[in-house]
C-alpha cells in the first residue's frame, strides 16, 4: 500500500459536496479518514500520505466525531462490496472445479434471497408488537392449564425449628 500516491486535502474538499458526517470534520481528518477506509491505508501510513503527524492522527481517531464517521464511512464501504460478493458467489455456483464451493455458494446465495426479499422490513425498531385479530378462529387453547393440580413436592407435616414458637426470654436487669 506504500506505492499509493499522497492525497491532497484541496482534491477531496473539491470532488464533491461534503456529507453531513463530514462535514463536522477538518479537511485534514476527512483525508485521513478517507485514506484509511477507502485506500485501506493504516492509520500511520494514512497521516504520513496527508502530511499529519502520528500523534494528529491518534488525536482524531479519539475523537468521537472522527469515530461516528469513520463508522458511517465503514458502513458505505461495506454496502458498496455488497454487489461484488454476490456476483462473485454467483461465480463460485457456476464454476465445475470446486463442487463444494459451489454448493455452498448456492446455499449463501439463497439465504440471501429470502432474507432481503421485498417483504422484509427495514424500519422495525425494538420492542414489543401486539397484534389484535378480531374474529380468529380458535384462539388459544388453554384448557390443559386447568387440569393442573397444585402438589407439594414433599408430602410431610411441617416441623417448627428450634427456637421457632417459644416465647423470647426476659430480659434480664
Amino acid at each position: 500500500m506504500d506505492d499509493l500516491p499522497a492525497v491532497s486535502t484541496e482534491v477531496l474538499d473539491e470532488a464533491e459536496e461534503i456529507a453531513p458526517h463530514l462535514a463536522k470534520l477538518t479537511a485534514k481528518r476527512r483525508a485521513l479518514l478517507h485514506e484509511m477506509v477507502w485506500n485501506g491505508r493504516k492509520l500511520t501510513d494514512a497521516a504520513s500520505a496527508i502530511g499529519m503527524t502520528d500523534s494528529g492522527a491518534y488525536a482524531a481517531l479519539r475523537s468521537n466525531e472522527f469515530r461516528s464517521a469513520m463508522g458511517i464511512e465503514m458502513q458505505v464501504l461495506k454496502s458498496a462490496q455488497r454487489p461484488r460478493n454476490v456476483l462473485r458467489l454467483a461465480e463460485l455456483r457456476d464454476q465445475d472445479v470446486a463442487k463444494g464451493a459451489a454448493v455452498q455458494a448456492a446455499r449463501i446465495l439463497e439465504e440471501l434471497a429470502t432474507e432481503q426479499g421485498p417483504e422484509r422490513r427495514t424500519d422495525v425498531k425494538p420492542g414489543i408488537v401486539v397484534v389484535i385479530q378480531q374474529g380468529a378462529v380458535g384462539g388459544p387453547q388453554m384448557g390443559h392449564l386447568a387440569s393442573i393440580e397444585h402438589k407439594p413436592l414433599i408430602e410431610h407435616a411441617p416441623v417448627p425449628a428450634a427456637g421457632w414458637g417459644t416465647p423470647d426470654p426476659e430480659p434480664e436487669e
